[in-house]
């Protein structure tokens, strides 16, 4: 089973933490409630600073997921904590990608998976469940390849497929 799949639990020797990890204690200071709806409205705050600082359009295709793991992957020293609302709308925006390209929709998940994900927004097609948010923040606290935006969204189209039959 890839990493970013397995529950923290789940995990033979923890993933050491590059920087200052953001934790729900933390807050978040953003420009939109983290919530369904908002979800497009926060991604495109990193597409808008894509383009501004480094001239590149994030086209919610599954190759930009790359581009964006070069980025979180480059902040691991400085850790998620400092960079949080940045680190949140990229995960907006890796799962707007699934949503508006491969039919997930944004849903609020109950308790006891909010509590496993971090947060209580995610992503669902069918029985596929996926934590675009907690992923952006593990790239950046943790960087090792297997969390990757990219490697995790074509697992999950595969799986959604999969469940679908197709």
């Amino acid at each position: 089973m890839p990493f970013f799949m397995r529950k923290a639990q789940e995990w033979p020797d923890p993933p050491a933490v590059r920087g200052p990890a953001w934790t729900p204690e933390d807050g978040l200071k953003l420009p939109h409630p983290p919530i369904p709806e908002n979800m497009g409205k926060l991604a495109e705050v990193v597409m808008k600073g894509a383009w501004e600082m480094h001239r590149v359009d994030l086209d919610h295709s599954l190759e930009s997921l790359s581009w964006l793991d070069q980025l979180l992957n480059s902040f691991g020293t400085e850790g998620s904590r400092p960079l949080a609302q940045m680190v949140l709308c990229s995960g907006a925006y890796i799962g707007e990608c699934l949503v508006r390209e491969h039919g997930f929709e944004w849903v609020v998940f109950p308790n006891d998976v909010a509590r496993e994900f971090r947060f209580s927004t995610g992503i669902q097609s069918g029985g596929v469940r996926g934590n675009p948010l907690g992923l952006a923040f593990d790239i950046v606290d943790h960087g090792y390849p297997e969390y990757s935006a990219a490697t995790a969204a074509r697992h999950l189209v595969a799986r959604a497929r999969s469940e679908e039959g197709t």
